[in-house]
């Protein structure tokens, strides 16, 4: 599969998607909200796991791309737990909202972690990051502001109805404070894809830049959607379209990353 040919999936997904929802009854629409939002974190997960299978066992990239597939993972199992377990519901003794919480918090941390590493794997190679020291700190500061700009909204709502005894906001907390730092995290992934953009390597880590993107696209919209709810015209299906663009990316990443390791480099157009 030729690399524009991966790139343009995350597209070909997102307009299935908004494609068959023109189908569906408008009293469907959750499920098939709830099917899109499942079958995306699934497609995220395989492109990690393809990705991270590609590299052998301790290998640094293995590393990165692994942790990226088991926030997907985690995140998937919190979503069954949702959907099967009643609010309220003890699991060995423990809350059903406090599990949930707990697996939130896992799969953030370790999407912060795997993306962490992956942003860091120019740097690792001992080469420089474009630009001059001060541009790439404006860069990072600029990403910084974006990232608690438009998850610190949430995060204070959550955080008020947690330390208020609502258990059911614990995992609103986790997934905003991953929000923030892996937002803040995307000035780094810029400048890594911008310092590949020579070779090959700028599909994989252009994608993963397209991927924090549209998730900071997603949080912006639920910001808005928090703020301005009497304002939320087609809110929900943009949330659903920008999840589905995001995962699609990083499933594309993953392809994108294998492709260039077990295949012959071949011309940069793809």
């Amino acid at each position: 599969m030729r690399y524009r040919r991966i790139a343009a999936f995350p597209f070909v997904w997102a307009a299935l998607f908004l494609g068959l929802l023109v189908l569906v009854p408008h009293e469907a629409r959750e499920p098939y909200f709830r099917v899109e939002n499942e079958a995306s974190k699934a497609l995220a997960a395989l492109g990690c796991f393809v990705a991270a299978y590609t590299f052998e066992r301790g290998d640094y990239m293995r590393k990165a791309w692994s942790f990226n597939a088991w926030c997907y993972l985690l995140l998937l199992c919190r979503d069954i737990t949702m959907t099967f377990v009643a609010p309220g519901a003890l699991l060995g003794g423990v809350h059903v909202e406090a599990v949930e919480g707990t697996l939130a918090l896992l799969a953030n941390i370790s999407s912060v972690w795997g993306t962490l590493l992956l942003a860091r794997a120019w740097s690792i190679a001992g080469l420089e990051f474009p630009g001059s020291r001060l541009a790439r700190l404006a860069v990072v500061v600029v990403a910084a502001v974006f990232a608690i700009g438009v998850s610190g909204t949430d995060l204070l709502v959550d955080g008020r109805e947690l330390v208020a005894g609502n258990l059911g906001a614990l995992h609103g907390v986790a997934s905003d404070l991953g929000d923030i730092f892996g937002l803040c995290l995307l000035a780094p992934m810029i400048l890594t894809a911008v310092a590949m953009s020579g070779g090959v390597l700028k599909w994989p880590w252009g994608l993963l830049t397209a991927c924090l993107v549209f998730w900071l696209f997603y949080d912006a919209t639920a910001t808005f959607s928090h703020l301005f709810p009497g304002h939320d015209v087609g809110g929900r299906l943009a949330k659903e379209t920008f999840r589905a663009l995001a995962c699609a990316c990083e499933f594309a990443a993953g392809l994108a990353q294998r492709r260039v390791v077990t295949e012959p480099v071949e011309a940069d157009d793809g």
